[in-house]
């Protein structure tokens, strides 16, 4: 008798912890939210260089260039009436980077200005910042155009 009391109460014991996991789970997967960390980014971007560019780069380089790209990213945001997409990191991004950058009399050739923005939207993408960037069919559906319509014969355009 006492080893089915035994086996009953460990029983109730798994069942118990299996449980406890379960909802500990259920609540990280309400909770969680994506923090991009300046300093985690800038420890990402420095690792993730190519040597080539890592011996060229301080830290103190990188952070500038990182720094210059989320100012960019506000002044776009906040210019934009937001029907028109912001790319951050993307070319634009680059030149407004290498001008702030050389307005404080540093200048970055454009190759390593493009691989450290490009490290750092690997690090966004691996934080679960963005996702990855979306066909060409899902962004005209997003903007609301019909993508099966069949376009007009170069003899029907006026």
């Amino acid at each position: 008798m006492g080893a089915i009391v035994f086996a009953m109460a460990l029983l109730g014991l798994f069942v118990a912890i299996g449980l406890a996991f379960l909802w500990q789970g259920k609540l990280e997967s309400e909770f969680t939210a994506v923090i991009y960390g300046v300093e985690d980014s800038l420890e990402w971007v420095a690792a993730a260089l190519t040597p080539g560019t890592r011996a060229q780069l301080k830290k103190s380089d990188i952070r500038r260039i990182l720094e210059h790209d989320i100012r960019f990213a506000q002044r776009a945001f906040e210019s934009q009436d937001l029907d028109g997409a912001v790319v951050v990191g993307g070319y634009d991004s680059a030149v407004f980077v290498q001008q702030a950058c050389l307005d404080q009399g540093h200048g970055y050739d454009g190759p390593l200005i493009e691989e450290v923005l490009e490290r750092r939207a690997d690090y966004m993408i691996a934080i679960g910042a963005v996702g990855l960037a979306a066909s060409a069919k899902e962004t005209a559906e997003a903007y609301g155009i019909d993508v099966d319509a069949e376009l007009p014969s170069a003899g029907d355009v006026e």
